[in-house]
């Protein structure tokens, strides 16, 4: 099992619980407009650690033939469940990013919401690329984001407790951020009600890593994509100190 299977075996029957508070309406919304920039329709796409599938059900529902991609089985499981339960055909793989391999090329891939900061050195990066332009389409985009710097400092050393569910789920959680490694680590200590009255604890530890715009930029240019663009997050303005993410807008050439 690798690693981020481990860090979401026991977090996957909570996730949606913890980040309720995300609008991905807003984020596909965002999708969109960037699409309607670069005036592109796409007919396929493939979501890059889609989680519970919440990144990828908007585009199936749009028609779009959607694969979601994530390492973790227990994720993807939830996943499906809802594809299924909103009526939905989307195939959904368990691949690690490194070693993408879906059944066709597509005409877009996308990941968002700092699923690329948990790729933690420059020469994986590199490989994640390569296999995103493998996947694609002569001329097909790939639409993702990345935290910057900012984002990181400013969770350094932050402590926190969440009442995921007042009677049945637990969650407390530290982070620290390393300057020398550029990695932030957050260690997760929660408890999920198992039957009444008998709880079960769970640790999970889970690491991002920050990329400089130049190494990002340089990184893509070596596997091929010509960089559109890139953008503060849900704007269209270029990354400036306070930026706290960064969205990449990189074509197949």
């Amino acid at each position: 099992m690798g690693e981020s299977q481990k860090e979401y075996k026991d977090l996957a029957s909570i996730y949606d619980y913890l980040v309720a508070t995300i609008d991905y309406d807003d984020w596909f919304k965002y999708i969109q407009k960037i699409l309607n920039r670069i005036n592109y329709t796409p007919n396929s796409v493939a979501d890059l650690a889609c989680g519970t599938g919440e990144t990828t059900i908007p585009f199936a529902k749009q028609g779009i033939s959607s694969y979601g991609i994530d390492i973790s089985k227990k994720m993807l499981e939830v996943a499906d469940i809802k594809a299924k339960n909103n009526d939905l055909d989307i195939t959904y793989l368990e691949q690690d990013m490194k070693e993408l391999d879906l059944p066709e090329v597509v005409d877009l891939i996308v990941s968002y919401h700092d699923g690329m900061n948990y790729i933690l050195s420059i020469s994986d990066l590199h490989q994640v690329f390569n296999r995103a332009y493998k996947n694609l389409v002569n001329d097909g985009y790939f639409i993702f984001d990345l935290n910057s710097v900012n984002r990181f400092q400013g969770v350094e050393d932050e402590e926190g407790i969440t009442i995921i569910d007042e009677d049945k789920r637990f969650l407390a959680w530290q982070t620290d951020y390393d300057q020398l490694l550029d990695i932030w680590t957050i260690d997760l200590t929660g408890f999920i009600e198992v039957e009444e009255g008998l709880y079960r604890r769970f640790k999970e530890s889970h690491r991002e890593k920050y990329y400089s715009e130049g190494e990002v930029l340089s990184t893509l240019q070596k596997v091929g994509f010509k960089v559109e663009d890139y953008y503060e997050a849900f704007t269209w303005q270029k990354p400036g100190h306070n930026s706290s993410r960064i969205m990449y807008i990189a074509k197949k050439v």
